[in-house]
């Protein structure tokens, strides 16, 4: 089982870094960020997810 999380993370990595750069992670992108988690923070919660 353990080999397999390695696999997978070495498999992920490996994708990761023959991808195309994102966008930087600028101000804009932060402010964005931090409006979404607001917005979920004001969102009534569920049974489960309490």
């Amino acid at each position: 089982m353990k080999d397999d999380s390695r696999e997978r993370l070495r498999n992920d990595l490996l994708a990761g870094a023959a991808s195309k750069p994102a966008k930087p992670a600028d101000s804009q992108y932060f402010a964005h960020l931090r409006s979404r988690i607001e917005t979920y923070q004001l969102q009534p919660k569920t049974v489960s997810e309490r």
